[in-house]
């Protein structure tokens, strides 16, 4: 039997007197996918901060995979990858670079030659889309 991976029950969060998540509720099944579509302001971001531990929902109740979002944030994290629209690392840095600065995709060029995708790298580095670059530094294939 397949489970649900989120259950959102009225969950709120307000920014002042701005109400940013106002009772949104939903449940996605294992292996479902689905997105959030809206206007600027309508609560997508915050709704996926709460959902991923990034802030504590002010009130409502959320699990992820079966972690309560609030309660157990680190549990969550350990689960999950996720990626933000700007990571504020620089595009085509240096393996070197990475391996300097200790950042976790230091071993990408390693990882991408064992799976056949050297083509990315040209020398010691990376040239990713801008969604891939963002990315690299969550995947754990990439750590």
């Amino acid at each position: 039997m397949v489970g649900d991976a989120i259950i959102a029950d009225r969950l709120i969060y307000h920014y002042g007197r701005t109400k940013a998540v106002d009772g949104i509720g939903f449940k996605v099944g294992e292996g479902e996918i689905m997105g959030f579509l809206g206007p600027n302001g309508a609560g997508k971001t915050t709704t996926v901060n709460m959902l991923t531990g990034q802030l504590r929902p002010q009130d409502g109740h959320a699990t992820l995979l079966g972690v309560d979002v609030a309660e157990n944030p680190a549990k969550l994290k350990a689960q999950i990858g996720v990626s933000f629209e700007s990571t504020g690392f620089p595009k085509n840095i240096a393996n070197i670079e990475a391996k300097k600065l200790n950042l976790p995709f230091s071993n990408v060029f390693d990882t991408f030659h064992v799976l056949g995708l050297a083509w990315v790298c040209d020398g010691n580095r990376l040239y990713l889309s801008t969604g891939a670059n963002n990315s690299r530094i969550n995947s754990p294939l990439l750590a």
